[in-house]
């Protein structure tokens, strides 16, 4: 919820940015469209199951991988929360 009005509160008084806003604003709605058209229907027992052998896996990654990928599961939260907020 902090986000969304983080992210109203900010749109709103953008000035002259706002045309590059849009244009961030659809280009990320295309892109989370393309990834939740083509995951949405994957049963929930196969992304269970790929849950668990990704948290398997965790436990032999070496900690710089995982702090490489910090940033991208923020990306991705932030996709998922704007798909959400734009629909």
């Amino acid at each position: 919820m902090c986000y969304a009005i983080l992210y109203s509160y900010t749109k709103e008084r953008a000035g002259c940015l706002k045309p590059n806003v849009d244009i961030v604003e659809e280009v990320m709605k295309t892109f989370v469209a393309s990834v939740y058209d083509r995951f949405h229907l994957v049963p929930d027992e196969v992304l269970k199951y790929t849950n668990r052998k990704v948290v398997e896996l965790d436990n032999h990654v070496p900690s710089n991988v995982k702090k490489a990928y910090e940033p991208t599961t923020t990306a991705k939260q932030c996709a998922v929360f704007a798909w959400r907020k734009l629909h």
